[in-house]
């Protein structure tokens, strides 16, 4: 896994509704992504709601 793909989905997931149960999961089949993986991609999407939130 490549950071520009981390940050793709974290964008991504970012652009979704807050929430969603099936994040990790979707996380892994659409990127390919390890549950850990997921798990981060998660944390840097929150991290990005908080920017656009403070924006």
């Amino acid at each position: 896994m490549s950071d520009n793909s981390m940050e793709i989905a974290a964008k991504w997931l970012a652009d979704q509704l807050a929430g969603n149960p099936r994040a990790i999961p979707d996380l892994k089949v659409r990127f390919g992504f390890t549950a850990k993986e997921a798990c981060e991609a998660v944390a840097r999407a929150n991290a990005i709601r908080a920017e656009r939130a403070r924006a």
